[in-house]
């Protein structure tokens, strides 16, 4: 589940369960409005449950997305973080919030 809730200064977007193929369509639209909407997008992460190859692009394209667009993104990876490290490093791909892959 998606909730976004924008103003004409800030989005504040909320994930909540599975980020994976499935959802990928619904959470890209979601997240393109969010940073066309806003100079700052908070992104919270904290309740995501599961992630995949497909999720971790869309964070990964928002992120590019964002510093593109001079959007100014705040994430709170929470409970998520340790998953995305990890799968960045088995992909082999840059962390989707700075730093490097995992090792």
């Amino acid at each position: 589940m998606i909730e976004v809730k924008s103003t004409k200064k800030k989005s504040t977007v909320i994930i909540r369960g599975r980020l994976t193929h499935s959802e990928a369509a619904e959470v890209h639209a979601r997240l393109l409005q969010a940073v066309q909407a806003a100079g700052l997008v908070e992104l919270d992460l904290d309740g995501v449950t599961g992630i995949d190859l497909a999720g971790y692009q869309l964070l990964l394209s928002l992120s590019r997305s964002a510093a593109a667009g001079k959007t100014t993104l705040q994430v709170n990876a929470g409970s998520c973080a340790a998953r995305l490290q990890k799968l960045g490093g088995f992909a082999g791909l840059p962390q989707p919030f700075g730093g490097e892959a995992a090792s």
